[in-house]
């Protein structure tokens, strides 16, 4: 009876010690991954949002903007049209040319709008980006992960267990840290 007690004993110290090697296994040496679906992400963080709804304002104010403007032009060319029969050769050229000179301009305006919208929409972005990023590396060592990727279209991660992606968590707690930020 006492070797079956002892072997019994034995048994549960070789089991107990083995689930401790296991456990610190599992603790120390396997890395601890998760992941964040970028996109969804990007698009459900409020910052982002309000970022969006300013570019659509601004780029509805360029755009009536623009409309006036070129209104204004075809209302010159129809003015050009009209008056050209009566016009000297001298006033003809010059007409052509201030329409030419007016359709320049507004070329060139609209470029210049358009690429600072794009510009501040970029700023604007990488601005909010680096905030992302810094929150998502405090975070990250806040819980402990070795490693947490990036799901995005672009395939950087092709397949991973849903119970790894922590998405949610990273978007509640960032729009927080945002909200409190405005």
């Amino acid at each position: 009876m006492s070797f079956k007690r002892n072997n019994l004993i034995v048994l549960l110290v070789s089991v107990s010690i083995l689930a401790l090697c296991v456990l610190v296994y599992f603790q120390f040496f396997v890395p601890r991954i998760a992941f964040i679906n970028v996109p969804k992400l990007m698009t459900e963080y409020d910052a982002m949002k309000v970022i969006k709804g300013k570019m659509e304002k601004r780029s509805i104010g360029y755009k009536a903007n623009v409309d006036s403007l070129q209104a204004d032009f075809k209302k010159l060319i129809l003015k050009h049209e009209k008056e050209k029969a009566g016009m000297s050769k001298r006033e003809l050229d010059l007409s052509i040319q201030l329409l030419n000179s007016k359709g320049a301009d507004l070329e060139r305006y609209q470029q210049a709008t358009r690429q600072k919208l794009e510009q501040e929409e970029v700023d604007l972005r990488e601005q909010e980006l680096r905030i992302v990023n810094d929150f998502i590396n405090e975070y990250s060592k806040s819980k402990g992960y070795d490693y947490v990727l990036a799901a995005n279209q672009a395939g950087v991660l092709i397949y991973a267990k849903d119970k790894l992606e922590i998405t949610e968590e990273v978007l509640n707690q960032l729009n927080e840290k945002y909200r409190a930020r405005k």
